[in-house]
């Protein structure tokens, strides 16, 4: 027979309800904050293709791949404090780093930016695409609760001017990460160099500003032995020309990947053959080359 709890069982039930109001009650603290939203494109028709040719077991596996190397990135950047959280839910990817209008805050932008490198770039080297956005704006994140108006702000320029497998970035989130271009050009704080800094942001035709996640190229050079940025290359040379030949009859997504091309192609002739060896065994050929530009004249701007 159940028999009620003496006045002693139930005290830590009333403590946790104490502790719990005062929660509840708290005011809550709003912060500015780099959010970035990212989509992995076709997600859903990946999934109704692999089940309807029967190769939803092989899907998976790539999925593992892909989302190992996803938890790589993520570790990294939560071990150096580069970010304040990571979400993965569905196709769907949150980040958000804390701005604290410091000098040294600078380098958080820097930290973003990096990451979506590394991370976009992964990603692509698995054939997954991705459009997103990085913003800088309010943002009240707690255990379960997300009031974000950087983040509706995020996700509203991914669906409505990304257009393209591209992370725009916002003109608050470009001056802030060129001014930490230049502390770090001046010695200030502490960077990469300036040419693997401009590298990471271009500018596109539309003249939108984004992330270069081809960018990763210097990074899997200057860090890997042997050097890996050259077979990372040819792994997204190979990953988008199985996409063209894949959407040929459909015009909208076709153009999709025709701009991945151009910008895999405007990357290749950037880097140029002394580090590639010959840059003809990285092109994609058949495609329209006036794409996105570098940003070498903009980085020293404030």
């Amino acid at each position: 027979m159940l028999e009620p709890s003496n006045t002693d069982d139930r005290r830590p039930d009333v403590e946790t309800w104490e502790q719990e109001k005062q929660r509840l009650l708290a005011p809550p603290v709003i912060t500015t904050a780099w959010v970035a939203y990212l989509d992995i494109l076709g997600y859903r028709e990946m999934i109704k293709d692999a089940v309807a040719s029967d190769q939803l077991d092989a899907h998976i596996m790539r999925l593992r791949t892909a989302v190992h190397f996803l938890g790589k990135s993520v570790a990294i950047a939560r071990e150096h404090d580069m970010v304040e959280s990571i979400r993965v839910f569905s196709d769907s990817i949150f980040i958000v780093a804390r701005k604290n209008n410091t000098i040294q805050d600078l380098t958080g932008v820097h930290d973003m930016i990096y990451l979506l490198c590394d991370l976009v770039g992964s990603l692509a080297e698995q054939g997954l695409f991705v459009r997103g956005a990085a913003v800088l704006g309010k943002h009240h994140d707690e255990a379960d609760l997300v009031v974000s108006p950087a983040l509706i702000r995020a996700y509203d320029m991914e669906r409505r001017e990304s257009c393209y497998p591209r992370v725009l970035v916002d003109e608050d989130v470009r001056h802030c990460y060129l001014t930490c271009a230049d502390l770090i050009q001046e010695g200030h704080i502490e960077g990469p160099g300036i040419d693997r800094q401009r590298d990471r942001l271009w500018r596109d035709h539309d003249g939108r500003c984004f992330v270069n996640y081809l960018a990763r190229f210097h990074d899997l050079e200057a860090c890997c032995t042997p050097p890996r940025g050259g077979p990372f290359l040819l792994a997204h040379k190979k990953r988008v020309e199985a996409s063209m030949a894949k959407y040929t009859a459909d015009p909208h997504v076709a153009a999709k990947y025709q701009w991945l091309a151009t910008y895999h192609n405007r990357f290749c002739r950037h880097v140029g053959d002394a580090k590639l060896g010959s840059i003809d065994d990285f092109i994609i050929h058949g495609c329209d080359e006036q794409g996105p530009l570098p940003l070498p004249s903009e980085v020293r701007q404030k």
